[in-house]
């Protein structure tokens, strides 16, 4: 099932939630609406769903105008954060109500009704827990049911919005693996809308980054996290920290430190935004190869630590990086030290009223460990590692 979706704009007032947004999603894709509360995502996903409609715009579905029928015919499945169970019925008999409320000439017979939703519920794990309550089940096995639910109609298409919103971390991730899973087998095309960065980059095939109701950004999770189309992207698509940089020949400055590189074909003279990721802030040898800072705060987090860093030059930015947990303890850095940094890589964009990408900068020289042989700390004290 393809999906065409061609300048669909929703107004409520003088708020605009969607701004003619374009989309087109393939057969058994499964796409992540990721933004912000108030980006547009649940209203796109509503319209779909016959929920609501559009101001102006048009949504094809292989070819056929899917906002001509109501929500009843649109074979669309459809998952919410709360899961949305009816308290007085069974599993099976939830699972089972879309079947029974269809019209009849498209109502499968008793026999064949139990037979579908038996097969749903051992395929979700749940057919032990035919005869409970919703109130007699586990977040995780609520939203499974209310998944079941979903599926039992045989959708075109499913949505799925916040699906694990309600559900603590331990389950939530316990469950993107088990749904993934199901979509391919089902190769169901499935839109899932969430603010939950993690879950749209491991689950989704393609990524929608949604801002102030347009779309920021579309590409497979790899590509939106490693190549932000814009500083909006970068800062709310994983960590990164924003830092005033100008183009010179053959370097950059950031925040007052001469990075040396291929600058060619960028302007001399243009202030641009570097942004850099926490992993891509390494410990290098001493200056002048590295550029000086104060460690500001050491978190540890298991195999890795979370640094704050303050640059030398740079007041009121806080720097964040990633470190091996092994290497800070072989260095014995603390809270204070002076250390040099070097960047792996910085993504450049330009300044307002232009914020595009203009290109990825590569320091010569970036270090990838500290094991070149030294590292600093106290008042640049060298010390060898």
């Amino acid at each position: 099932m393809t999906l065409e979706i061609r300048q669909l704009t929703r107004r409520f007032g003088a708020f605009v939630a969607l701004d003619r947004v374009s989309l087109d999603v393939a057969p058994g894709e499964l796409v992540a609406l990721l933004g912000p509360s108030g980006s547009g995502k649940s209203t796109l996903l509503r319209i779909l769903a016959g929920l609501d409609a559009p101001d102006q715009g048009s949504v094809l579905r292989d070819g056929e105008d899917l906002l001509a029928h109501d929500a009843s015919r649109r074979g669309v499945g459809l998952v919410f954060q709360h899961y949305a169970l009816f308290a007085h019925m069974t599993v099976f008999e939830n699972v089972a109500f879309g079947l029974r409320v269809r019209r009849r000439a498209l109502r499968p017979g008793r026999q064949a009704i139990r037979q579908r939703v038996l097969a749903l519920l051992e395929r979700m794990q749940l057919a032990e827990y035919a005869a409970r309550y919703p109130s007699q089940l586990s977040g995780g096995q609520r939203q499974r049911v209310a998944l079941a639910r979903a599926l039992a109609v045989e959708p075109a298409m499913l949505l799925l919005d916040e699906p694990f919103g309600a559900l603590d971390q331990q389950v939530r991730v316990s469950l993107r693996g088990w749904l993934r899973d199901l979509q391919r087998s089902l190769g169901l095309t499935t839109l899932m809308v969430t603010h939950d960065q993690e879950e749209a980059l491991q689950m989704a095939d393609r990524v929608v980054v949604m801002h102030e109701g347009r779309v920021a950004q579309v590409g497979r999770p790899d590509a939106i996290y490693d190549v932000p189309a814009s500083p909006f992207v970068h800062g709310f698509v994983g960590r990164g920290t924003r830092l005033p940089a100008i183009v010179v020949p053959g370097a950059l400055l950031v925040s007052g430190h001469r990075l040396a590189g291929d600058t060619e074909g960028w302007e001399p003279g243009r202030e641009v935004e570097a942004w850099v990721r926490p992993e891509d802030v390494r410990l290098a040898p001493r200056v002048p190869w590295g550029v000086p800072a104060r460690i500001e705060s050491l978190l540890s987090r298991g195999a890795t630590v979370h640094a704050a860093l303050a640059i030398d030059g740079a007041s009121g930015i806080t720097l964040d990086a990633e470190w091996h947990a092994g290497d800070v303890a072989r260095l014995s850095l603390h809270e204070g030290d002076q250390v040099a940094i070097a960047f792996a890589r910085l993504r450049l964009y330009g300044t307002e009223p232009d914020p595009r990408l203009v290109g990825v900068f590569v320091p010569h020289g970036a270090f990838g460990t500290p094991e070149h042989g030294f590292a600093d700390r106290g008042m640049w004290s060298q010390r060898r590692v």
